[in-house]
């Protein structure tokens, strides 16, 4: 099997086999939430990575996505979130999923409540943060609601969210994740990881342990990793964005609805450097030697056809 990042040459198509058309519009559930089955033709693991060392892990799966927790991982946060979106047809003029606002409270991590039985949910701790931070969520929403309203809701879990600098969360992130919703338009699906980065050795926590609020560390950055097919060929893109709103002049703005064209270039990684700043591997099961295509970082991004575009944050 090939590997190779994103050539200067682009490609238009999509696979009809891969569109979604949606499930039933089920309402968002009033009790603790429900797991939703996997949709059919879905494979979240398949590009999904694995820990370089040893750890006793939680895997948590809702059917909309997959993550990866450990109990031993004191940030509160996943490591991982994994998922496949799919070709979506929307007669909606963003080409947005038609979805439900989130309801409160979010339920705890599952796996992780015996250890902390003793503080207050999660919620409390975000609700006290700091303005300038806010939860923000890995597999988003709108992606979600392409299977189903209920997906969507069930989106808004702790094993999906870390806490965001804000302006990042609703300025260019926002731009990104309508460009990974787009690129499955246009190129029939894609599969994608998202998690933390904690570089510093002395990590920035929300949340007040004297009121026995549950501290949930600040990542230092976050990556995103790309995945699309193209006949026997696979495409990377990698991405490392600074949790911050600083020397970037983008950053500045997350209403995507005034055509805010935002410049990704400047975080385009190898997939190597994203290896290297977690204890992630990527391709774990791929036997040769794959070193230079993990350290190939691309050098431009597919350009999307106006109708497969979605949001208005390109």
């Amino acid at each position: 099997m090939k590997i190779f990042k994103y050539s200067i040459i682009a490609i238009a198509i999509y696979s009809t086999a891969a569109i979604a058309t949606g499930q039933a519009d089920n309402e968002c559930l009033h009790e603790l939430y429900s797991v939703n089955p996997n949709p059919e033709g879905y494979d979240h693991y398949k590009y999904a990575p694995q820990l370089k060392i040893d750890k006793e892990q939680i895997e948590y799966q809702d059917g909309g996505f997959v993550s990866s927790l450990t109990p031993n991982y004191n940030y509160n946060t996943p490591l991982w979130v994994a998922y496949q979106i799919n070709y979506y047809v929307s007669t909606r003029g963003s080409n947005y999923a038609p979805s439900r606002h989130k309801r409160l409270p979010w339920p705890n991590i599952k796996g992780l409540d015996s250890k902390r039985k003793n503080h207050q949910p999660l919620d409390a701790t975000y609700q006290n943060a700091p303005d300038k931070w806010t939860v923000g969520l890995f597999a988003p929403r709108g992606d979600m609601s392409r299977h189903s309203k209920a997906y969507g809701c069930n989106a808004h879990v702790y094993a999906n969210a870390a806490p965001f600098n804000k302006q990042l969360y609703h300025g260019i992130w926002r731009g990104l994740e309508n460009y990974v919703s787009s690129l499955s338009n246009q190129y029939g699906r894609v599969w994608v990881t998202t998690g933390p980065i904690y570089e510093n050795k002395e990590i920035e926590y929300i949340g007040n342990a004297e009121n026995n609020e549950q501290l949930i560390g600040i990542p230092d950055k976050y990556f995103k990793v790309i995945i699309y097919e193209m006949g026997l060929n696979i495409h990377v893109l990698s991405f490392i964005y600074p949790n911050n709103n600083t020397k970037q002049k983008n950053y500045l703005s997350g209403n995507c609805q005034k055509d805010i064209v935002y410049d990704h270039s400047p975080f385009i990684v190898s997939l190597s450097d994203i290896e290297k700043a977690t204890d992630l591997t990527f391709f774990p099961n791929i036997t040769t030697d794959i070193t230079a295509v993990k350290d190939e970082k691309a050098q431009i991004l597919p350009t999307i056809k106006n109708r497969y575009k979605v949001g208005y944050c390109m």
